[in-house]
């Protein structure tokens, strides 16, 4: 399929072919299957596509996707959709790579404890800004956001090393939940992970 062609590329650093097919790929979106969501918000929230998001020509991809959007009738903030989609790319690929070192060299390997040291750090840092974001507009819905972004709002939460700011999110996740602006599997997941780690049944 088009969509691992592409992510394979972009994983083995072949930037220009990457490039290419990204291009590619989001103008004959109407080929590509993405589940529930839509290729413009799943290309940029990829994690496969980190590493080009610093690439001059990765503004040029942004850009056609946001206009996709648009013509698809969305109205999101996008701002806020960008720092959100970005936010998910980083959390995801933190752990994919550890999954990787994993495979090769152990899940008790010097390397695997290093990388999950860093990404401790990066979920403290995404935690923050969420806090931030949270402050200032309230929790991103899905009808402000888009599906991507606000999976990738809750994600931060779900991986926030601070179990009392777990417990707090839990009732704003099941109010935007309750309203549609959050998916219930969501909340599940969140509730799910605090009760195990305050060792109460599931």
């Amino acid at each position: 399929a088009l969509i691992n062609y592409v992510q394979a590329l972009a994983l083995n650093h072949e930037d220009d072919s990457a490039f290419v097919y990204l291009n590619t790929l989001i103008r004959n979106q109407h080929l590509v299957d993405v589940g529930s969501a839509m290729v413009g918000e799943w290309v940029l929230a990829d994690e496969d596509f980190i590493h080009l998001f610093d690439d001059p020509r990765w503004t040029d991809i942004e850009n056609t996707c946001i206009e996709n959007l648009k013509k698809a009738g969305k109205h999101w903030n996008w701002k806020l959709a960008k720092r959100l989609w970005k936010l998910k790319a980083v959390d995801q690929a933190c752990r994919s790579e550890i999954g990787r070192a994993e495979k090769q060299t152990g899940k008790k390997s010097p390397l695997v404890l290093s990388l999950w040291d860093l990404t401790e750090v990066l979920d403290w840092q995404h935690q923050h800004e969420l806090d931030e974001i949270v402050a200032e507009q309230g929790w991103p819905g899905i009808s402000e956001v888009g599906d991507e972004a606000a999976e990738g709002a809750f994600l931060i939460v779900q991986h926030c090393p601070s179990l009392e700011t777990q417990k707090a999110y839990l009732p704003v996740l099941q109010k935007k939940c309750e309203s549609g602006e959050a998916q219930c599997s969501d909340f599940a997941l969140l509730y799910d992970r605090v009760q195990v780690k305050e060792n109460k049944p599931q």
